[in-house]
């Protein structure tokens, strides 16, 4: 009997300090979440302005190729290029962000159900 009551007694005192500090890091997963989240829309602010600039580089090269203007339309190409390719990296980055909060979410969505069965 003495036994069994040191048992669960360790049990307790063990669960006492583990719930804490399994509380205190849901609180710090949520907040880095909130942290990517942020990050996110303000990467999604920067590709909308990206492609306003976009746009306009584009309108200018439209006018540059109709003036005959060569050199300013090579340019303007090359410009062009140069910010397709930043942007896309950029939204690939994007993506992969997406998803690692996504296998987060998943990943303590496990835990907890894990926590919870035992």
């Amino acid at each position: 009997m003495l036994k069994k009551s040191l048992y669960i007694t360790s049990a307790l005192v063990t669960l006492a300090f583990i719930t804490p500090v399994h509380a205190e890091d849901i609180k710090q997963e949520n907040k880095e979440i909130r942290q990517d989240r942020q990050n996110i829309k303000k990467d999604k602010s920067e590709l909308r302005q990206d492609a306003q600039k976009r746009r306009e580089d584009r309108q200018e090269l439209r006018k540059d190729v109709k003036a005959g203007d060569k050199a300013d339309a090579g340019k303007e190409r090359a410009e062009l290029r140069k910010d397709n390719q930043a942007v896309h990296a950029e939204r690939k980055e994007l993506h992969k962000d997406r998803q690692a909060i996504h296998a987060d979410k998943k990943e303590r969505r496990q835990e907890r159900k894990e926590k919870a069965v035992k």
